[in-house]
């Protein structure tokens, strides 16, 4: 955890996104973070595999998939 928020601070110096804590890009970045970007303190997976949460393919194009078929439902 302590990782992740270092790497967010890192981030929001650099974007004008992040100057509000409601951005979409907060849950991106939180997305990339678990389930895109591989952690070497883990075995070189994700936290999302570690976890069981196996993405196939194209890690962000198939989650927006995803994403866009769970609000279709929702919807």
């Amino acid at each position: 955890m302590e990782r992740f928020n270092s790497t967010v601070w890192s981030f929001m110096r650099h974007m004008r996104g992040f100057k509000d804590e409601r951005s979409p890009l907060l849950d991106g970045m939180r997305v990339h973070y678990n389930h895109v970007r591989p952690h070497d303190r883990i075995g070189g997976i994700t936290p999302g595999e570690a976890a069981g949460m196996i993405v196939r393919g194209r890690k962000w194009r198939t989650l927006v998939q995803h994403g866009r078929l769970l609000q279709r439902k929702a919807g």
